[in-house]
């Protein structure tokens, strides 16, 4: 097993495309791109640093096009490294074929070969190295066993069902005892259920074989309850790097607090004015002590959390009840708030009506005030 250093990647996609001629009296057309685009190309990975310790699961995650794919392919050495070290244990990995880097990927798409049993499958990386006959059969066996499909060694792909193809295919991963453990979105092909188990399957596999994990999704579920870290991109910048529950409890900044979270966080836009907060559009306004120094006429977020929002008969935000929806035990209100609105939780035993009035005390690590301009969080 290995740890793993990224210091300072960089991934530039070099502009290929050539410039349209523009006829007379037209306006040059720019197409129109999210990512940084300088005279080297489009910046897809931007000055990556991370530092990924032995037997350690780490999760990339962010919305498409945030670069973690990216990086996990300059990893895995299917991309060029524009600028910047990769360490894979003490060897330096830029210029090192992805053959020789010690790592096993499986990829969402499976990547079996049709004709070939479950057998062959995992034993073909093996019978390519020419690793000796019965240390093959050993490997395969062993990793079946971990991965209950022994049954169906002898089987083909097409006699599978998704959960099992993918447990082949992680198999596959796994007898070739690799430093480095990567996977790319491995279960988005699976049906809800199905990934719900999956992923606590990879996280029971993962601490058992002691591999060091670097695993790509787009999914904050699936990022929250697999991961030691989260690396958390945007536009192939870093955002934030930390255990799960401090990103949820401790945002960066709103990109950070807007991604994790189910329900998404609430986001009431408004100004400092004289110490308070004030929509920005005049309809309401509230005590709150976190613009208590955030400077008088500033453009500020009011973030809160649908579980830190308490409804009850004391609080600085009056509101009205739009709606409710039944959770079970639970149930989700929406109130209005001058002309915004927000969810919150609130109890069937709270016998709340739709347009009864009702206050709402802001409580718990939940409530967050972001500058509406950057992003940056102020408190």
């Amino acid at each position: 097993m290995a740890k793993v250093i990224l210091k300072d990647l960089k991934k530039v996609y070099p502009n290929t495309e050539k410039k349209k001629k523009v006829k007379k009296g037209e306006e040059p057309q720019e197409k129109k791109s999210n990512l940084q685009i300088t005279d080297e190309g489009v910046v897809a990975v931007q000055q990556f640093s991370l530092e990924i310790a032995d037997k350690e699961f780490i999760v990339l995650v962010g919305p498409s096009g945030c670069g973690k794919s990216t990086t996990l392919r300059m990893i895995a050495g299917l991309e060029d490294i524009t600028s910047g070290e990769l360490w894979i244990g003490d060897k330096l990995m830029n210029d090192v074929e992805p053959k020789d880097r010690d790592i096993a990927m499986v990829f969402q798409n499976y990547a079996l070969y049709p004709h070939m049993t479950v057998y062959e499958n995992m034993a073909f990386s093996l019978k390519l190295k020419k690793v000796p006959k019965d240390e093959i059969d050993k490997k395969v066996r062993q990793a079946a066993e971990i991965l209950d499909i022994t049954q169906y060694l002898d089987r083909k792909p097409k006699a599978l069902s998704g959960g099992q193809r993918q447990r082949v295919a992680i198999g596959r991963a796994i007898v070739r005892d690799p430093a480095v453990f990567l996977m790319d979105e491995p279960l988005s092909n699976l049906d809800a259920k199905l990934r719900v188990t999956m992923r606590t399957e990879i996280r029971r596999i993962q601490q058992k074989l002691g591999i060091t994990a670097i695993y790509v999704t787009h999914d904050q579920s699936e990022a929250m309850s697999i991961s030691d870290r989260i690396v958390l991109m945007k536009l192939g910048v870093l955002q934030q790097n930390d255990l799960p529950q401090n990103l949820y409890d401790q945002p960066a900044n709103q990109f950070v607090a807007d991604f994790l979270g189910n329900p998404p966080i609430n986001n009431l836009r408004g100004v400092v004015k004289g110490g308070r907060f004030e929509l920005e559009d005049g309809s309401a306004s509230c005590d709150c002590s976190l613009c208590a120094g955030a400077g008088e006429g500033r453009r500020v977020t009011l973030a809160l959390r649908a579980e830190s929002a308490v409804v009850g008969q004391e609080g600085p935000l009056s509101c009205e009840v739009t709606s409710i929806y039944q959770m079970g035990k639970e149930e989700m209100a929406y109130l209005r708030f001058g002309n915004s609105e927000f969810r919150a939780y609130i109890s069937v035993e709270d016998g709340l009506k739709r347009g009864q009035k009702v206050n709402v005390a802001l409580r718990g690590r939940g409530v967050f005030l972001f500058d509406t301009e950057t992003g940056e969080r102020i408190a």
